[in-house]
């Protein structure tokens, strides 16, 4: 494997184009991962170094501007992650919405914002089949998956998915929701792939979330584990552009790890990192 050095004016502009694109906040500590990130980029692009790969994603009119943020920014997931909330949402919320819409046309509103490879949405879509499995409330309902990285937005659709991105479902649901995918050639290619049906109840597209989502009043949004990438400044833009999208009494979700000022976007606490929109 080729070494590659990454000196710190070569990683400054890095953090600086990232910032500028894309609103993540590379920290200091983050040069080896962004090494380890893109130096698959760099050899498929047959580079020599990182001089060589800023001066091809600085050129005017490259393309390779979304290939370079798709490389930093792609993280690992699994479905029902954080699954008390997810419990929540059934228990709890989900009733509270549907009473709400009851004799009304507009549709139940759910957003997985930084949606990654799809885990988060396709659990969302998951809970509220089965919820209307139960409850068989005359409601229609949509789930809207976005996130920058273009690559893992595609993978998303293609609803395939390994062995550890079900470590936390049930099992009942994988037969549910799955078929199981063995492959005695290349234990790689053995995983789950997601039910058709399931598919078509996510909606895909790319978002950067510094800029306003494209639907509104929104009932569910999840925003979780995106915000530890942003600075105080960019976190403070996004929260309060996705609870723009929002309707007055829907729920936002975030992160147990993370933290907002409630008051400061008219938000409520509700229960464990969820929010409710004054």
């Amino acid at each position: 494997m080729i070494m590659l050095e990454l000196g710190d004016n070569e990683f400054q502009r890095i953090r600086d184009i990232m910032y500028a694109h894309s609103g993540v906040c590379l920290s200091a500590h983050k040069k080896q991962l962004v090494i380890s990130r893109l130096r698959k980029r760099l050899a498929d692009l047959k580079l020599a170094g990182f001089q060589d790969y800023l001066g091809l994603i600085e050129r005017p009119g490259s393309t390779e501007m979304s290939n370079f943020i798709n490389a930093i920014t792609t993280n690992e997931t699994y479905f029902f992650r954080h699954s008390a909330q997810f419990n929540v949402l059934y228990e709890k919320i989900l009733p509270e919405l549907v009473a709400a819409k009851r004799g009304g046309a507009e549709p139940l509103k759910l957003w997985s914002a930084a949606c990654a490879t799809g885990e988060e949405p396709y659990s969302l879509a998951i809970t509220c089949l089965e919820f209307f499995k139960m409850s068989r409330a005359p409601i229609k309902w949509v789930v809207y998956a976005s996130d920058i990285n273009d690559e893992v937005l595609e993978r998303a659709k293609r609803g395939f998915f390994p062995d550890r991105s079900l470590r936390k479902t049930p099992d009942p649901i994988k037969d549910r929701y799955f078929y199981r995918v063995h492959s005695d050639e290349d234990p790689r290619q053995a995983g789950y792939e997601l039910d058709h049906a399931l598919k078509g109840r996510v909606e895909f597209l790319t978002h950067n979330l510094l800029a306003p989502f494209v639907y509104m009043d929104m009932d569910v949004v999840f925003l979780r584990n995106a915000m530890i990438y942003f600075d105080e400044t960019a976190r403070h833009k996004v929260t309060g552009l996705v609870t723009r999208a929002m309707r007055s009494g829907g729920y936002l979700f975030i992160s147990p790890s993370e933290s907002l000022k409630a008051e400061d976007y008219g938000l409520l606490p509700y229960g464990s990192s969820i929010y409710r929109k004054l």
